[in-house]
């Protein structure tokens, strides 16, 4: 029975526990809501809770029990009934074994009476909403900071970064803190793509376009990245305020698109020296058609195969993976088989070839495919004159880091002292030995051996 007995009926029909105290903390009302809630939760005859309990009386009991919640609760109501606030909140859980649940406390001193009226709002849907939204940012952040990227978060209005995950500091070298508005970002742009930053994505902003660009950004230690940026636009009423987006280091695959551009002319440039050479060649063939001597004509196809090696080369390198170098035992296969078909003129020569694998760059290959040429080439002019056949053993190897290259007959051989006089083939020998600061030895006491190492 409620002895001081306001509304009863407007009371009851509200959904908030309610109950009134005088300046003593005795209970002088409650609604039904009051009574319903005390006998849902174990108290059923209204123990503490009824007219004439003392309020406070009760919540001292959890202050001696040690309940720091009941201590902050009498606190807070004693200074309403003091005068000291006008009205005091007090946010606490109440879990049962069965569930949980969370209240707040509203205190409030009666105009123009000595009452102070205190109504508990369950806020349990709230709490709960909050804690899996606190649950689910705590993924997303714990993803976020996980992910190869570097999540950022930034407030138009206010011109302040609101979030940048740490991955910052390992891509950037910055710390999260540092990226305080939006001059940071935009000062540490690379000068050569500041201008053109910027306008695309203020412009894309204005718009309110989701919007993606790349760019080059300075590193707080000197070096440059190459950032992709991916960015969303808030906006209210057609006015943006927030972007957020994500910063991906793309600076290994810029390298990459480099390297291949670099690549794709190295190959241009061979691909076109090879054709150079094959243009002289075939004009060396041209111009021979007009000479009716023999040695001439000759003259002209040494030279002709002298160019053959040099842009069989360049059409090995530029056919390899890497563009630097040229593996060698094909290129001496392929060269030594093209100049067997030139200069075999129906003999029965059996040709061999034993090559190690191995790779030279250009500035090696060249020259070395020039002395090839030669010493085959005089073998098979020379070595099988007014014979049937014979044979011609290339070896090519690499003996403990130097290499060995040997081109063996079984012909005629030659007078060293006069032939290295009258032989342009044997001065190109020595002459291209010198630039792989090669030796050069020739044995023509069995045929005609010679070895080159370096």
């Amino acid at each position: 029975m409620n002895a001081y007995n306001p509304n009863q009926n407007v009371m009851d029909a509200l959904d908030l526990n309610i109950v009134l105290l005088d300046f003593d903390g005795t209970i002088v009302f409650y609604n039904k809501q009051w009574e319903i809630f005390a006998r849902e939760n174990g108290n059923p005859t209204l123990n503490n809770s009824d007219i004439g309990s003392n309020y406070l009386e009760a919540v001292k009991k959890g202050i001696i029990d040690g309940d720091e919640i009941a201590r902050d609760a009498y606190n807070g109501i004693m200074d309403v009934i003091w005068g000291k606030r006008a009205r005091f909140d007090l946010e606490y859980p109440c879990h049962s074994p069965n569930e949980k649940r969370w209240f707040i406390m509203h205190a409030r001193k009666c105009i123009d009476q000595d009452l102070v009226v205190i109504y508990h709002e369950d806020i349990t849907d709230r709490k709960i909403a909050e804690e899996k939204l606190k649950s689910s940012e705590e993924k997303y952040r714990k993803l976020a900071e996980s992910a190869h990227a570097v999540l950022w978060e930034y407030d138009i209005l206010e011109d302040r970064w609101t979030y940048v995950s740490p991955q910052v500091t390992e891509m950037l070298g910055y710390s999260p803190e540092e990226w305080t508005d939006i001059k940071f970002w935009e000062d540490h742009i690379h000068p050569e793509d500041q201008k053109w930053a910027v306008q695309y994505c203020n412009e894309s902003t204005q718009r309110g376009e989701s919007h993606t660009f790349e760019y080059r950004f300075l590193k707080k230690d000197g070096n440059i990245a190459w950032i992709r940026d991916v960015v969303s636009v808030d906006m209210k009423d057609n006015i943006p305020f927030k972007l957020r987006g994500f910063m991906i280091d793309i600076t290994e695959r810029k390298r990459l698109e480099d390297l291949k551009k670099k690549e794709l002319l190295l190959k241009e440039v061979h691909h076109r020296v090879k054709n150079n050479l094959q243009v002289i060649s075939s004009l060396l063939n041209l111009q021979s058609r007009n000479f009716n001597d023999e040695k001439v004509k000759a003259a002209f196809m040494d030279s002709q195969n002298r160019v053959k090696s040099m842009s069989l080369a360049h059409e090995k390198l530029y056919q390899s993976s890497d563009l630097s170098t040229i593996e060698m035992s094909d290129y001496v296969k392929n060269l030594a088989g093209y100049l067997y078909q030139v200069y075999k003129i129906n003999k029965d020569i059996n040709l061999i070839v034993e090559a190690d694998t191995e790779y030279f760059n250009v500035d090696t290959a060249v020259p070395f495919g020039l002395i090839l040429n030669e010493l085959i080439t005089n073998s098979l002019k020379h070595a099988f004159v007014n014979r049937k056949g014979g044979q011609l053993l290339i070896k090519f190897i690499n003996n403990n880091g130097k290499y060995v290259l040997e081109v063996i007959d079984d012909g005629t051989g030659f007078n060293q002292d006069i032939e290295s006089h009258r032989s342009l083939g044997l001065k190109i020998v020595h002459m291209l030995a010198d630039q792989l600061n090669a030796t050069v030895s020739i044995d023509t006491s069995k045929g005609t051996r010679t070895v080159i190492n370096f």
